[in-house]
């Protein structure tokens, strides 16, 4: 029972250093496209304006 403990444990704290600089390249990306979007945005209401 222990030693299935202790080898549940490693494989999770495995797995979240694995998928750790994934969630930064996800996080970079959604910051990036957030940028984007804005402009997208801004532009739809500009030229919502003068209609």
């Amino acid at each position: 029972m222990k030693r299935n403990l202790g080898l549940a444990a490693a494989c999770t704290g495995g797995v979240a250093v694995l998928l750790f600089p994934a969630s930064l390249v996800t996080l970079g990306l959604g910051v990036a496209l957030g940028y984007k979007g804005q402009d997208y945005i801004k532009s739809l209401l500009g030229g919502g304006e003068g209609k």
